[in-house]
């Protein structure tokens, strides 16, 4: 019998979705919602009025992929990130690129600064989106804003989690022709001040290449955080904190007592359950995808 149902949990999952990202899927779906966490509820008021429809599972979806993203400093779905307009030095204002297209998951951030000590690791630059896919173009600026060095064919990329590009041509390169502001010793990079802030300027794609390739314990936690807001919001709509109840009808009664209150949900041992998931997998796994920031201290 065919799977209607679409997810990676019924072995049918949505790899070419262009919701997200052009050809890429989903990595949770409403499907996956309405069967796994509520194993196939019917998603209506007491009242039957009210329905859930995909849209409205998708949304606790997108908010759970933002809630991931944002604490662990990731781009879970590709972006395309461009570095932005330069600014004349003349008028003071903004140049538009013409050399960029529309994107629908563009992110636009400055440019990165050089730095003496990086320039002698062969102008190691630390990308501020990960995971880098790929690294799209690469250029190094003089102080007026116009092109010194195409670094591009020199880039050696470290894509992943460490998200880390570095710059140094195939062979030596003795002479820059016309640049005057920055030349090679030793295949390094050097510019004409030891730091000058937004001079390396670098177009990229951060993401997973697919739905398929987000590893699993992320795709995990994205589902039980949605779970825990649609349990969250059902619960309260299908039916009303309610502790206890009774009917007294011609000398006949009935009553019934349930685990609910005024601070315990329906599906509150399973919200909490949930939750104790979430904390556990943080605690043993925020640092494999967090990236780790080291300091000293001055005395």
């Amino acid at each position: 019998m065919a799977e209607n149902r679409i997810g990676f949990a019924f072995n049918n999952p949505d790899l070419t979705s262009d919701y997200y990202y052009p050809n890429w899927g989903k990595i949770v779906t409403p499907d996956e919602l309405r069967y796994v966490v509520l194993f196939g509820t019917r998603l209506t008021s007491s009242d039957q009025s009210q329905t859930y429809t995909d849209d409205m599972l998708q949304y606790y979806i997108d908010n759970a992929i933002g809630i991931v993203e944002r604490d662990l400093n990731i781009d879970i779905y590709p972006r395309t990130v461009r570095y932005e307009d330069p600014i004349d030095q003349r008028t003071g204002e903004r140049i538009p690129r013409t050399d960029i297209a529309g994107d629908a998951n563009l992110v636009r951030e400055a440019g990165y600064p050089y730095r003496a000590h990086l320039a002698e690791h062969f102008l190691l630059t630390k990308l501020r989106r990960r995971p880098l896919q790929k690294v799209l173009k690469a250029i190094l600026i003089d102080p007026m804003y116009y092109t010194a060095i195409d670094l591009y064919s020199w880039r050696k990329e470290i894509t992943g989690l460490e998200s880390q590009v570095q710059f140094f041509p195939n062979q030596m390169i003795v002479a820059m022709g016309a640049t005057p502001y920055m030349f090679l010793r030793n295949v390094n990079v050097r510019y004409p001040y030891d730091h000058y802030p937004n001079s390396i300027m670098i177009d990229y794609i951060t993401g997973w290449q697919n739905a398929k390739d987000v590893p699993k314990d992320l795709v995990e936690i994205v589902r039980m955080l949605a779970g825990i807001a649609l349990l969250n919001d059902y619960g309260d709509g299908r039916t009303a904190a309610l502790a206890s109840q009774s009917t007294n009808l011609n000398s006949i009664s009935e009553s019934f007592t349930t685990t609910m209150s005024a601070t315990n949900a329906m599906y509150g041992a399973r919200i909490i359950q949930f939750r104790k998931q979430i904390e556990e997998w943080y605690k043993r796994n925020h640092r494999k995808y967090k990236r780790t920031v080291l300091g000293a201290l001055g005395g």
